[in-house]
């Protein structure tokens, strides 16, 4: 039986070295896993930092964006703000200029006019339309508006009757004159 023990001892030193290299192999797969596994999860950190950082590179940008496109309504807004106001003015002079031709041709018809009565409302009228003018002149849009809302309401009918003869007149100041074509 010598044999035997000699083959029992010989297969039990070849289990303990399948043992031993299997421990060392398992031992070799866990740290190779494990280093694996590291290298993940530092390659997904590195990729999460990447992509955090973009993100705000991308935010900063459309903040960036949004505050231009701001700044550049408003330049609009304010561009046309001022041509407005210009514009305003230009009408405000225009109405001015207006008043005071009407109120030179309503004085003009006063002198021509054989009736006292007739002339006495032309002239009244006339001084009328010239403080009205004078009024309106260096004035900015809003304020006449307030005015002119002011004047409506505490005198409803007075304004109705001023603003019927004022478009009147206006209308036949604007209005090219025939009179010029038949001579």
């Amino acid at each position: 039986m010598p044999a035997v023990s000699r083959n029992g001892t010989a297969a039990k030193d070849t289990i303990d070295t399948a043992r031993d290299a299997a421990g060392k192999t398992a031992a070799a797969v866990a740290d190779t896993a494990r280093s694996l596994a590291d290298d993940a999860q530092d390659r997904v950190t590195e990729a999460a930092g990447s992509l955090r950082e973009t993100a705000l590179h991308a935010k900063d940008s459309m903040m960036a964006a949004g505050e231009a496109a701001a700044a550049k309504v408003g330049d609009a807004a304010s561009a046309v703000g001022d041509q407005a106001a210009a514009r305003a003015a230009d009408m405000r002079d225009a109405l001015t200029d207006a008043g005071d031709r009407l109120a030179d041709t309503l004085r003009h018809a006063a002198d021509e006019t054989a009736r006292p009565v007739q002339a006495r409302v032309l002239n009244s009228v006339a001084d009328g339309v010239t403080t009205a003018a004078d009024s309106i002149r260096g004035r900015t849009l809003g304020e006449m508006g307030e005015s002119i809302r002011g004047v409506a309401q505490r005198n409803p009918g007075l304004f109705a009757v001023a603003a019927a003869v004022a478009g009147f007149a206006l209308a036949r100041i604007m209005m090219p004159s025939n009179r010029d074509d038949r001579s």
